[in-house]
Formats: structure tokens, sequence, C-alpha cells
């Protein structure tokens, strides 16, 4: 198996981003995604989608429903509406400091 190259461009540096990015790569199987990619363009189905909010559920420190998923087909407005719920919910400088090793 190859390494996982993703394509980050500018805009997509932010972590939640990345996560998002990395998350459809593995669970799509993908070498390349944006952040402007849909999930369903990129060959993603409702079962892909199942196991992709099961790794978001892992990865981010909030509470949101599997059909917001399908409101945010786009890595990028996924990556908003999750820094948002972060932010409402109070975990985001938590996942922050996560992703920074800090904790």
């Amino acid at each position: 198996s190859s390494p996982l190259r993703l394509s980050v461009g500018v805009g997509e540096a932010d972590p939640v981003t990345r996560e998002i990015l990395s998350i459809w790569a593995d669970v799509l199987q993908l070498d390349v995604v944006r952040a402007q990619d849909s999930f369903f363009r990129l060959g993603g189905g409702s079962y892909q989608m199942t196991q992709a909010y099961a790794r978001l559920r892992e990865a981010f420190p909030v509470k949101f429903r599997f059909s917001e998923l399908y409101q945010n087909v786009r890595a990028a407005d996924l990556a908003a509406f999750l820094t948002a719920q972060m932010k409402r919910q109070g975990t985001y400088e938590a996942y922050l400091q996560k992703e920074d090793g800090l904790l």
C-alpha cells in the first residue's frame, strides 16, 4: 500500500479540515482528497458514510447527528460545521491542544 498523500491547498491547513481529509481518504481509499470535494462525488455511499461518521466521532470531541453529515457533504462545509459545534459545545480548545500534542 502506498503512503497516504493528501492534497492540501490554501485554506485547507486548519487541523479540522486536515483530519476530515485524512479520514475521508482512508475510508474511500483515495490518495487525493480536497476540501471542496463532495463525499459522494468522490465515490462514497451510505456504507462509507457510516464508517466516516464513526471515525469522525472518535476524532472530534463534539456531538452531532449522522444526518448532519448529509447536510455537509463537502469537506470544507463539514469542517466549518464541526468547528462551530465544538466552539458551541466548549470543546474546540481541547481539540486544538490535543492536535498540538499538549494533552
